[in-house]
């Protein structure tokens, strides 16, 4: 058993109060079909410090300080992007600090004991890592590295930095993730520049971190065989 979730985290100065199933439809971010969906889940929440609902296969939540999409269905990571996208095109002057792209996987892995199974996986990176027992038995394993900036159009720049993680989730399950940040680079002129692009250009390296996470669930598996 295997669920893949992915998200879009946009961070900045919202108006929940407009974010309404109604309203991305009146604007032609959502369909009319996935507006009846939300309107038919009867999990709508709007009040002004907060929106949220659930519409076919995806979530969307706004709070003063935080927008965010997300969807447990592979076929929908692009429409996501899409919603993402048209959103932030209609409200092109929200001022934006930061963005994340994410991507989650919750396993079982074959081996019996998940924690030995996480263990032998940590204990086979090339890291140095002696401990006992052996293999050693760990819960969790973290980890932060810096990315290349990413550039986009009027000389703007967004620093990117990686959080991968794996964890247990109790006796038979693990959460592998990667959280991937981008935060507007500081300049002391102000740049205009247009998300929807961004989200786009940052599109590339949440696939990338996706078949990594893929990697790591393999490499799970494979310990003790």
């Amino acid at each position: 058993m295997k669920v893949n979730t992915n998200s879009i985290v946009v961070l900045g100065r919202m108006n929940p109060a407009i974010h309404h199933p109604a309203w991305y439809g009146a604007v032609d971010i959502l369909r009319a079909d996935e507006v009846e969906a939300a309107v038919a889940a009867r999990e709508i929440v709007l009040v002004p410090q907060l929106a949220k609902f659930q519409s076919a296969g995806f979530g969307l939540q706004c709070t003063d300080e935080q927008w965010q999409v997300s969807t447990d269905d592979a076929a929908l990571v692009s429409r996501i992007l899409d919603i993402a996208c048209g959103t932030f095109a209609r409200l092109k002057d929200t001022p934006v600090s930061a963005f994340g792209v994410n991507t989650h996987m919750r396993f079982k892995p074959d081996e019996a004991s998940i924690r030995e199974a996480l263990g032998g996986f940590i204990a086979s990176l090339p890291v140095g890592l002696v401990a006992a027992p052996s293999p050693p038995i760990f819960s969790q394993l973290n980890v932060a590295y810096s990315l290349s900036d990413l550039h986009v159009e009027g000389g703007v720049a967004f620093s990117r930095t990686m959080n991968a993680s794996i964890r247990a989730v109790g006796d038979t399950e693990l959460i592998a993730g990667a959280n991937i940040d981008h935060r507007l680079a500081k300049t002391d002129i102000p740049r205009e520049f247009h998300l929807e692009h961004v989200l786009r250009a940052a599109e590339p390296v949440r696939a990338e971190a996706e078949k990594l996470l893929e990697g790591v669930r393999a490499a799970i598996n494979a310990v003790g065989k």
